[in-house]
């Protein structure tokens, strides 16, 4: 896979994906059909001084053995050019993709064992950097070796080789662009392979439509808490009181190396009823061409928030206080025709000429 990059300042997208990598600058490309400018070039996995079908370096070592292996940089531009070749350890970025530290970053693991002999069209900087300088559309093959430390501990220790160009005016040009081949580093041991979710966060937001539903937000990590690296599959669900009203959602990962963890964010719609009780269920993934060699399990972590459903309740309590107030109003009618007709047979009574007495208000009910 080529990559083609212009002289002039600009930021760079540095992807590191298994196989061979991809760097493009994000800059102003404009030029015309002058190619004069434009470096293009790869690094690919070598064996016996040429470029072999590995789309990436693996290797299962013991601690403190050694192993050799090769990476081959191309230049296909028109021009000469000049190429740093190095290791780092290897990150997983916010977006999945795995990359290498920064360049002013020092690798402390994996990308640290590895060191580099200087063969011809090349100069060693220092045991972990080498100098490449190719002629237009050739390429040449750089050795390295893999030193386990002694004391290194069993599990994955991801890395990669990359070959940074190097432009001939280094100081002005505000550019870094590389590309390289992904180390799979496996060090001998007892492999332990465990993903948990932690630290779960629950937000309710009921809504406003009291016909609709709410939406649940809940926020949780996902550690790698063993020595491998391992994808997910994860699984959200929430009920309300007896299991009322389930609602569920996924997440997958493709990798999280050992020791990382990834903040996971899920919206789920959801019908609150007062009180919500939730799962997260984890369950870890070989990832690519790894070997199963630890057992993984799956992980369960529970939680549980209030979720009052608002609208709803004001709907209720709307309604509530309509029948209270038309009950109200008809009592308060009843109460007001039983006074007028107590009125009239008052009156009726205390005419001339009449000797009845105003019954009471219980004897009238008793005769009734």
């Amino acid at each position: 896979m080529r990559t083609f990059v212009r002289y002039g300042a600009a930021l760079t997208l540095v992807a590191l994906t298994v196989g061979t990598v991809t760097s493009s600058a994000l800059g102003d490309t404009r030029g015309g059909d002058d190619d004069a400018g434009r470096v293009t070039w790869t690094v690919e996995p070598a064996t016996s001084g040429e470029s072999d079908e590995r789309v990436s370096i693996r290797h299962d070592i013991d601690p403190g053995d050694t192993v050799t292996d090769e990476v081959e940089v191309r230049n296909f531009g028109p021009s000469a050019a000049t190429f740093r070749v190095y290791a780092s350890d290897g990150v997983v970025g916010d977006s999945g993709a795995f990359d290498i530290l920064p360049p002013e970053q020092e690798p402390g693991d994996g990308g640290s064992w590895v060191t580099f002999e200087g063969g011809a069209g090349q100069s060693a900087e220092r045991a972990d950097t080498v100098l490449v300088h190719l002629e237009p559309e050739s390429a040449t093959v750089v050795p390295l070796t893999i030193t386990v430390p002694e004391d290194a501990v069993p599990g994955d220790h991801p890395a990669g080789v990359v070959a940074e160009w190097v432009p001939e005016d280094e100081h002005n040009v505000q550019l870094t662009s590389r590309v390289g081949v992904r180390l799979h580093l496996r060090v001998a041991g007892e492999l332990a392979a465990h993903v948990l979710a932690t630290d779960p966060e629950v937000r309710w937001n009921p809504g406003w439509n009291p016909f609709g539903s709410g939406d649940l937000s809940v926020s949780y990590l996902l550690q790698n808490t063993g020595n491998v690296r391992l994808g997910t599959d994860s699984q959200l669900q929430v009920a309300g009181p007896f299991g009322l009203l389930p609602a569920r959602v996924e997440d997958t990962r493709r990798e999280i190396l050992p020791g990382d963890q990834v903040r996971v964010v899920a919206q789920i719609p959801h019908w609150g009823l007062f009180w919500t009780a939730g799962q997260i269920t984890v369950t870890p993934d070989v990832v690519g061409e790894d070997a199963p060699d630890a057992d993984a399990e799956a992980s369960a972590t529970e939680f549980a928030h209030v979720t009052v459903p608002w609208p709803q309740v004001a709907v209720l309590v709307l309604i509530a206080a309509v029948l209270y107030f038309r009950r109200r109003r008809r009592r308060q009618a009843e109460h007001a025709v039983q006074r007028r007709i107590d009125a009239a047979v008052a009156d009726a009574v205390r005419a001339p000429g009449s000797d009845r007495e105003v019954p009471s208000r219980a004897e009238e009910v008793t005769r009734t």
